[in-house]
């Protein structure tokens, strides 16, 4: 039979060779967090140039939506908007990667769920562009279209265009 002392003394043991095993992942996980925070942060500043380059932000400005973003105090360009949900959703990915390195499964698996949903997320927000692209082309167009058959309340179905192709877009 073993005595206390003997006992405290294996599980110690036990727990520093586990504890001395582990070192070496640990600095793999540390050097690859690091590499991938780098990489993460380059590849966002590389699309949020590329973004400005074709006049991404401009789109903004032309639509009232920049409006909403100042009343609303969001001092955010869409350009760097873009760049940082890339920089998060390659973030989230090397967190995975880092996770099943740890040997934290689950975790991994939730994060890679996760990046699964990512892509429906970035469709949404493409297609939410879209409708405020074209609802701001239809807006113009029904304005000069109705004020020249002379309708009265052309803001008003102007409006109810806008908030109709937002809806749209919502439930798309």
């Amino acid at each position: 039979m073993k005595t206390f002392s003997v006992i405290v003394t294996e599980v110690l043991l036990d727990f520093w060779r586990s504890l001395i095993n582990f070192i070496p992942t640990l600095f793999l996980v540390i050097f690859i967090l690091f590499i991938g925070w780098i990489f993460a942060g380059g590849i966002a500043q590389l699309i949020g140039r590329i973004l400005r380059k074709i006049g991404f932000d401009q789109v903004f400005d032309t639509t009232e939506w920049k409006e909403v973003f100042e009343k609303a105090q969001i001092k955010v360009k869409p350009s760097n908007f873009v760049s940082g949900i890339v920089k998060w959703i390659l973030i989230i990915v090397i967190l995975s990667i880092v996770a099943e390195i740890s040997g934290l499964y689950e975790f991994a698996g939730l994060l890679n769920k996760l990046v699964g949903w990512l892509p429906n997320l970035i469709i949404a927000i493409f297609i939410l562009i879209v409708a405020i692209i074209i609802a701001d082309i239809l807006d113009k167009i029904f304005k000069a279209s109705l004020r020249k058959i002379g309708v009265s309340f052309v803001e008003v179905l102007c409006g109810i265009v806008k908030i109709a192709i937002y809806v749209f877009a919502i439930l798309i």
